[in-house]
Protein backbone atom coordinates (compact mmCIF):
# COMPACT_ATOMS: atom_id res chain seq x y z
CA UNK A 1 0.00 0.00 0.00
CA UNK A 2 2.89 2.37 0.74
CA UNK A 3 3.92 2.30 -2.97
CA UNK A 4 0.40 2.72 -4.34
CA UNK A 5 0.11 6.51 -3.93
CA UNK A 6 3.54 7.33 -5.39
CA UNK A 7 2.74 5.12 -8.38
CA UNK A 8 -0.67 6.75 -8.73
CA UNK A 9 1.05 10.14 -8.59
CA UNK A 10 3.41 9.19 -11.42
CA UNK A 11 0.55 7.79 -13.49
CA UNK A 12 -1.61 10.90 -13.02
CA UNK A 13 1.33 13.21 -13.70
CA UNK A 14 2.26 11.33 -16.87
CA UNK A 15 -1.31 11.22 -18.20
CA UNK A 16 -1.87 14.90 -17.43
CA UNK A 17 1.39 15.90 -19.10
CA UNK A 18 0.65 13.78 -22.16
CA UNK A 19 -2.86 15.19 -22.47
CA UNK A 20 -1.59 18.78 -22.39
CA UNK A 21 1.24 18.18 -24.84
CA UNK A 22 -1.02 16.25 -27.23
CA UNK A 23 -3.70 18.93 -27.10
CA UNK A 24 -1.31 21.82 -27.57
CA UNK A 25 1.00 20.26 -30.15
CA UNK A 26 -1.35 18.01 -32.15
CA UNK A 27 -5.08 18.51 -31.56
CA UNK A 28 -5.36 22.31 -31.60
CA UNK A 29 -3.20 22.77 -34.73
CA UNK A 30 -5.09 19.93 -36.42
CA UNK A 31 -8.46 21.55 -35.66
CA UNK A 32 -7.33 24.82 -37.22
CA UNK A 33 -5.89 23.03 -40.24
CA UNK A 34 -8.85 20.74 -40.95
CA UNK A 35 -12.05 22.49 -39.94
CA UNK A 36 -13.75 24.80 -42.45
CA UNK A 37 -13.51 27.97 -40.33
CA UNK A 38 -11.13 29.29 -37.69
CA UNK A 39 -14.20 30.20 -35.64
CA UNK A 40 -15.37 26.58 -35.49
CA UNK A 41 -11.84 25.35 -34.75
CA UNK A 42 -11.54 27.88 -31.92
CA UNK A 43 -14.88 26.88 -30.46
CA UNK A 44 -13.96 23.19 -30.46
CA UNK A 45 -10.49 23.84 -29.07
CA UNK A 46 -12.04 26.03 -26.37
CA UNK A 47 -14.27 23.19 -25.19
CA UNK A 48 -11.32 20.81 -25.01
CA UNK A 49 -9.12 23.35 -23.21
CA UNK A 50 -11.90 23.90 -20.66
CA UNK A 51 -11.83 20.20 -19.77
CA UNK A 52 -8.05 20.31 -19.47
CA UNK A 53 -8.18 23.43 -17.30
CA UNK A 54 -10.68 21.95 -14.83
CA UNK A 55 -8.82 18.65 -14.73
CA UNK A 56 -5.62 20.63 -14.15
CA UNK A 57 -7.12 22.57 -11.25
CA UNK A 58 -8.19 19.31 -9.59
CA UNK A 59 -4.84 17.60 -10.20
CA UNK A 60 -2.89 20.68 -9.17
CA UNK A 61 -4.72 20.62 -5.84
CA UNK A 62 -4.16 16.85 -5.55
CA UNK A 63 -0.41 17.27 -6.05
CA UNK A 64 -0.37 20.26 -3.69
CA UNK A 65 -1.90 18.12 -0.93
CA UNK A 66 0.38 15.17 -1.72
CA UNK A 67 3.48 17.37 -1.65
CA UNK A 68 2.48 18.87 1.71
CA UNK A 69 1.76 15.42 3.12
CA UNK A 70 5.17 14.17 1.95
CA UNK A 71 6.97 17.24 3.29
CA UNK A 72 8.00 18.49 -0.14
CA UNK A 73 7.74 21.96 -1.58
CA UNK A 74 4.04 22.38 -2.38
CA UNK A 75 3.63 26.00 -3.51
CA UNK A 76 4.41 25.32 -7.21
CA UNK A 77 1.38 23.02 -7.41
CA UNK A 78 -0.81 25.68 -5.84
CA UNK A 79 0.53 28.15 -8.39
CA UNK A 80 -0.37 25.72 -11.23
CA UNK A 81 -3.93 25.32 -9.90
CA UNK A 82 -4.31 29.08 -9.39
CA UNK A 83 -3.00 29.87 -12.88
CA UNK A 84 -5.40 27.42 -14.51
CA UNK A 85 -8.28 28.69 -12.40
CA UNK A 86 -7.47 32.30 -13.34
CA UNK A 87 -7.31 31.26 -16.97
CA UNK A 88 -10.71 29.59 -16.80
CA UNK A 89 -12.53 32.18 -14.63
CA UNK A 90 -10.91 35.47 -15.70
CA UNK A 91 -9.16 35.28 -19.06
CA UNK A 92 -11.49 32.92 -20.91
CA UNK A 93 -14.68 34.88 -20.07
CA UNK A 94 -13.07 38.07 -21.43
CA UNK A 95 -12.22 36.22 -24.65
CA UNK A 96 -15.77 34.86 -24.81
CA UNK A 97 -17.18 38.41 -24.54
CA UNK A 98 -15.23 39.41 -27.62
CA UNK A 99 -16.21 36.25 -29.51
CA UNK A 100 -19.88 36.88 -28.66
CA UNK A 101 -19.73 39.95 -30.91
CA UNK A 102 -18.99 37.74 -33.91
CA UNK A 103 -16.14 35.75 -35.41
CA UNK A 104 -12.82 37.15 -34.31
CA UNK A 105 -11.26 36.65 -37.74
CA UNK A 106 -13.93 39.00 -39.17
CA UNK A 107 -12.62 41.90 -37.05
CA UNK A 108 -10.60 44.46 -39.01
CA UNK A 109 -6.82 44.31 -38.65
CA UNK A 110 -5.65 46.64 -35.91
CA UNK A 111 -9.07 46.75 -34.28
CA UNK A 112 -8.86 47.31 -30.50
CA UNK A 113 -11.05 44.22 -29.97
CA UNK A 114 -8.78 42.09 -32.14
CA UNK A 115 -5.71 43.37 -30.30
CA UNK A 116 -7.34 42.69 -26.93
CA UNK A 117 -8.34 39.19 -28.02
CA UNK A 118 -4.80 38.53 -29.22
CA UNK A 119 -3.35 39.71 -25.92
CA UNK A 120 -5.76 37.56 -23.90
CA UNK A 121 -5.12 34.56 -26.14
CA UNK A 122 -1.39 35.11 -25.68
CA UNK A 123 -1.70 35.18 -21.89
CA UNK A 124 -3.86 32.06 -21.96
CA UNK A 125 -1.35 30.28 -24.20
CA UNK A 126 1.52 31.35 -21.96
CA UNK A 127 -0.22 29.87 -18.91
CA UNK A 128 -0.91 26.65 -20.83
CA UNK A 129 2.69 26.20 -22.01
CA UNK A 130 4.19 27.19 -18.64
CA UNK A 131 2.05 24.52 -16.96
CA UNK A 132 2.94 21.97 -19.65
CA UNK A 133 6.65 22.75 -19.24
CA UNK A 134 6.43 22.49 -15.45
CA UNK A 135 4.66 19.13 -15.75
CA UNK A 136 7.22 17.84 -18.24
CA UNK A 137 9.97 18.85 -15.81
CA UNK A 138 8.14 17.02 -13.00
CA UNK A 139 7.85 13.86 -15.13
CA UNK A 140 11.55 14.09 -15.94
CA UNK A 141 12.40 14.48 -12.25
CA UNK A 142 10.21 11.57 -11.20
CA UNK A 143 12.57 9.09 -12.85
CA UNK A 144 11.70 5.56 -13.69
CA UNK A 145 9.33 3.32 -11.77
CA UNK A 146 11.09 0.89 -9.44
CA UNK A 147 10.74 -2.77 -10.34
Amino acid sequence: MNKLLPRLDRLLLSLWTGALLFMGAVVAPLLFAQLPTRHLAGEMAGVLFAYLDWMGVALGLWFFMRARYCGRRAWPWLLVAAGLLANRLLITPMMEQIKALGPVDALPAGSPLLLRFGMLHGVSSLIFWLVAGFLLWQVWRSGSVER
